[in-house]
């Protein structure tokens, strides 16, 4: 049973399915910017322009091709319809507003299916891997094997999401969901295929 989600006082809708309701969460949004925001400040944030978004996107196509949830989200006629998502693309909603915001609806994490928290953190990270390091040439996997299992630096990565404004969890919980991933194989010193050079790496088996 889906249990409900509070968010700045604003009880977000949730489907039978699971879907939660975005539109409920972009009054939390309204909630937070409460007397620091201009009208089209708040305007920009709402839920239908985050779906077209690349980051929404690219989520969503995750989650079609990878068949985790039957629906990524839908649309439901109003007046009394929204924008319902999964809670990975809640997530990466809260993440599209603010990396601050995120972390706030991440420690209620637990009244999300009763989920632990770094689990669900675990599609927007790897969503965002996914992205910037491609199928092909792969420029943050340093495995020599790059087929069978996934070696990065993760200093790299976080730098190359700050230097592109690209949001991500914070890095303690980035090491903490890695750890927990049943494929992890260790923080360890790799020989770099793409520069030569010995590096830190945390490495995961593909899946």
């Amino acid at each position: 049973m889906n249990k409900p989600l509070t968010i700045n006082g604003i009880n977000i809708g949730i489907t039978p399915e699971g879907l939660y309701c975005l539109d409920d969460v972009y009054q939390a949004i309204l909630e937070e910017m409460k007397g620091r925001s201009t009208l089209a400040g708040r305007e920009q944030f709402r839920p239908q322009y985050f779906l077209q978004s690349d980051f929404a996107k690219d989520m969503a196509k995750a989650i079609t091709e990878r068949k985790t949830k039957n629906l990524a989200y839908i649309v439901i006629a109003k007046p009394a319809g929204g924008i319902y998502a999964c809670k990975e693309m809640l997530l990466d909603y809260c993440r599209w507003y603010s990396a601050s915001f995120l972390l706030n609806v991440l420690k209620l994490s637990k009244s999300i299916d009763g989920d632990d928290r770094y689990e669900l953190i675990k599609q927007p990270f790897f969503g965002i891997f996914d992205k910037i390091n491609g199928d092909q040439d792969q420029p943050f996997n340093h495995s020599n094997n790059p087929e069978e299992e996934i070696a990065f630096n993760l200093s790299e990565v976080i730098q190359h999401c700050h230097d592109n404004l690209i949001n991500l969890p914070v890095r303690r919980d980035i090491v903490r969901l890695l750890k927990r991933n049943k494929n992890y194989q260790g923080n360890l010193i790799v020989r770099s295929r793409l520069s030569g050079e010995t590096i830190r790496c945390f490495v995961l088996k593909r899946a």
